[in-house]
């Protein structure tokens, strides 16, 4: 598993690779979002004004799951916290693009309905410790939504080298 700092050197190279896949697709302007006020809301602006919030899901290739955030030492985060109109999220074979609305819909009907009278389509882990790179631990809140059942929320999935991205026009 990857240190806190190599996640964070591979979630940049993710947003540069994608920064770089939109603006020679499209040929639309696509840029890095460099406010520290606005790094919790979105990760790319686009020049028609959509932003988009990007995560390499690391372990997503192996568990079959795509992890969602939700709080991180009780603060609310991830999901919870966006302001982004999209997320794209990679498994480092397959991106995934989803409207932030489909993204939390997901959540609604693969777990919050349902929950607690039925079982869930997929989990809510809580107080998850995730060691960090000094050694200490933060104590994460996540979903980890099946890949299948997420991919039915998305506007496209593809080949993260393949993807098209035209619902971002």
């Amino acid at each position: 598993m990857a240190s806190w700092r190599e996640s964070l050197e591979i979630g940049e190279n993710f947003e540069k690779f994608v920064i770089n896949e939109i603006k020679s697709k499209l040929a639309l302007s696509a840029t890095k979002n460099e406010v520290a006020a606005n790094l919790k809301l979105y990760d790319i602006t686009l020049g028609n004004g959509k932003t988009i919030e990007c995560k390499c899901d690391e372990r997503a290739e192996d568990t079959k799951n795509i992890c969602i955030e939700t709080h991180c030492d009780d603060n609310e985060s991830g999901i919870l916290t966006t302001a982004a109109d999209y997320w794209l999220i990679t498994d480092n074979l397959q991106g995934f693009l989803i409207k932030t609305s489909e993204l939390k819909k997901c959540i609604h009907e693969g777990h919050t309905s349902l929950f607690p009278e039925e079982p869930t389509k997929f989990l809510h882990m809580t107080n998850y410790p995730v060691k960090q790179e000094d050694g200490s631990r933060k104590l994460m809140n996540f979903y980890t939504i099946p890949t299948w059942l997420f991919a039915e929320y998305c506007v496209e999935v593809a080949d993260i080298n393949e993807m098209t991205y035209k619902e971002l026009q």
